[in-house]
């Protein structure tokens, strides 16, 4: 067993250090542009435009660039949830077919479900940093009351440098802590006011935001779909997967 530990452990090792794949993604449609390398696609139904292009993939994510146009004289509700995809591994032909199998079929991410988690993860967190400020204190108080009642000038310097050592401990913990929020907080803002939200769209008016999808790291292509007032709109894109060796 002590043979096989060393090696096991450094296969462990290099598969956590182990570079992530680099995703791409490609629309395949005709009506399609590009602006600086991004390729947009546009589409027009009734008295809708939508204009629609890959930004990237983060994470366990995928994220588009949308934009809407009411051209009607008439409000429309946009909402993120209106967006939806069906991912394949393998398709018989360029574009998905009936007898496709589907690898997954799923809504986009709703932003206001991420902007709750945040807050709650910021809520969290300033909770714990009161509870460690409090529980330091109450050590630091102990420190002090040992201090003074040590036997000996060697006891009561070890002490003290106990001390220390917890307080620079504390300020490491509590900085880290303010680091993770200040991360929360700029993931938030992200969703508030960058990412497609619920809006009433006016008529001779325009939205434009992030749509978020997850991301199936065996998906060859999407079906992207954007579904209002009985009109469906369809974007087929191809998914490229690069292994970083």
């Amino acid at each position: 067993m002590k043979v096989l530990a060393l090696p096991v452990f450094i296969l462990i090792v290099f598969q956590a250090c182990a570079p992530r794949p680099v995703y791409r993604m490609e629309p395949q449609a005709e009506n399609t542009t590009f602006n600086q390398g991004t390729a947009y696609v546009h589409l027009q139904q009734g008295d809708i435009e939508l204009t629609m292009s890959y930004y990237r993939h983060l994470g366990d994510r995928f994220v588009m660039d949308v934009e809407i146009v009411n051209t009607s004289d008439s409000v429309i509700r946009i909402d993120p949830l209106q967006f939806s995809y069906e991912a394949y591994k393998n398709m018989s032909a360029n574009h998905p077919q009936p007898s496709d199998p589907v690898l997954a079929s799923r809504k986009a991410v709703d932003p206001e479900k991420e902007l709750l988690r945040k807050d709650m993860a910021i809520s969290r967190s300033i909770a714990n940093q009161k509870t460690s400020t409090i529980f330091y204190a109450i050590g630091q108080a102990a420190y002090i009351g040992a201090s003074v009642t040590a036997d000996t000038e060697e006891e009561r310097e070890e002490i003290e440098e106990d001390s220390e050592k917890s307080y620079y401990r504390h300020r490491a913990q509590q900085r880290d802590r303010e680091l993770t929020r200040e991360g929360l907080r700029d993931q938030r803002r992200v969703w508030e006011l960058e990412t497609l939200r619920k809006t009433d769209l006016f008529p001779d008016e325009y939205i434009r935001g992030y749509v978020f999808f997850k991301n199936e790291p065996d998906a060859r292509a999407y079906m992207i779909r954007y579904a209002v007032n009985k009109l469906i709109f369809e974007i087929f894109y191809r998914q490229q997967k690069y292994v970083v060796e």
